[in-house]
């Protein structure tokens, strides 16, 4: 489970592929936790591209949620998106129900 109150750097790098050359590598504060090689994609009928989308996904769960997203970034090698880079800029997140 993620602690929450606190930033988490997350670098995501992927080849999508529908054989096996694709991959989904994944760092979470500087470990890598995610190595897949293999098929990453699949075309649905009419479509010829992928795009990038992100954010908050959720059912319909009673209470609401909140997520910061800062810094992001897209670049061809980790060097290029490495969140040390960022991390001066990183105020503590506001903790809910906290004032100031």
């Amino acid at each position: 489970m993620p602690q929450f109150g606190v930033w988490h750097d997350m670098v995501f790098q992927m080849r999508f592929s529908r054989n096996s050359s694709g991959y989904f590598r994944v760092w979470h504060n500087g470990t890598q936790v995610v190595n897949y090689a293999g098929r990453t994609a699949q075309l649905q009928a009419g479509s010829d591209a992928f795009y990038n989308k992100f954010g908050l996904y959720r059912d319909l769960w009673p209470t609401s949620w909140t997520v910061y997203f800062d810094n992001y970034s897209i670049g061809r090698s980790f060097d290029e998106v490495d969140p040390a880079k960022f991390a001066a800029n990183h105020p503590p997140p506001h903790k809910h129900g906290a004032s100031g």
